[in-house]
């Protein structure tokens, strides 16, 4: 059996090693993030350097920016039009580098940002079909996922 990271993460330990470590913590009963980042902190840890911030006022920092993701992204807006009466995101982060979120509305209304929007969606679908690809229950929802992501 072959181990890797799934495509697009950015995990700089070697997959072998931390598969070994969270088998290891599932054999006990205990695989969870909190568990999971209290066996790297040991600095001879096979993970302690390679993704977890340790230095807390660092890791507190990333963490309030993290909440403020998410909370931008629980941002939703209903049209007022009879087509349209589903909420919609408000804003999408689409330039991952910069990490600015950009209002749905000027996404719609620029080709360019529509275009990578839809490849952002693209590549979530194909990272759900490898997640659950393994559930026949699911076949007709991976089937439509194949042929969008195939078209063009």
């Amino acid at each position: 059996m072959g181990i890797s990271w799934v495509k697009g993460s950015c995990f700089k330990a070697k997959p072998e090693v931390a598969k070994q470590v969270m088998d290891g913590l599932a054999a006990a009963g205990r695989l969870s993030p909190h568990e999971l980042v209290e066996v790297s902190r040991p600095k001879n840890a096979p993970l302690h350097q390679d993704f977890f911030e340790l230095k807390d006022a660092e890791a507190a920092q990333k963490w309030r920016e993290h909440r403020a993701a998410v909370m931008i992204g629980s941002i939703v807006v209903t049209a007022d039009t009879e087509q349209t009466r589903q909420p919609v995101r408000a804003f999408f982060n689409i330039e991952r580098r910069t990490g600015e979120y950009i209002p749905t509305e000027i996404i719609y209304s620029d080709e360019a940002k529509k275009t990578r929007l839809l490849e952002i969606a693209k590549r979530e679908l194909w990272s759900f079909k490898t997640k659950y690809q393994t559930l026949t229950e699911l076949a007709g929802v991976m089937n439509a996922i194949d042929e969008l992501l195939t078209e063009e």
